[in-house]
């Protein structure tokens, strides 16, 4: 089951902020708080819903602990070689591909589990 780039930011915006509420993603993102619900529940987004969530999502991934990792990997950049860079390119790309594997799987459970 192949998921869509609007389910991709949902998950995603879920995982960032497990606790909001529909009023505080409402006010946070400025869509009207039935607006989300309904998003969240399956209607399709708007462009400017997507990128009213993109924008929550890329403020939250510069906050602390990201962005030192986005200053480490530009000082990586700046000072290893190419060979080095390519090793981390490679493992980076590795534990994609295994992020991909895992939550593809859980995907092919839940639904496997709801036909049931």
């Amino acid at each position: 089951m192949e998921t869509s780039y609007q389910d991709s930011i949902i998950r995603r915006f879920r995982s960032a902020f497990p606790d909001k509420t529909l009023r505080a993603i409402s006010e946070e993102t400025g869509i009207q708080q039935t607006r989300v619900f309904r998003v969240f529940n399956g209607a399709e987004m708007k462009l400017k819903e997507y990128e009213a969530f993109e924008k929550v999502l890329s403020k939250k991934s510069l906050e602390a602990p990201r962005f030192e990792l986005l200053r480490k990997f530009q000082k990586c950049v700046s000072t290893l070689g190419e060979k080095e860079i390519a090793l981390i390119e490679l493992e980076l790309n590795h534990l994609i591909k295994v992020d991909r594997f895992i939550n593809k799987s859980f995907a092919e459970i839940a639904v496997m589990s709801t036909a049931l």
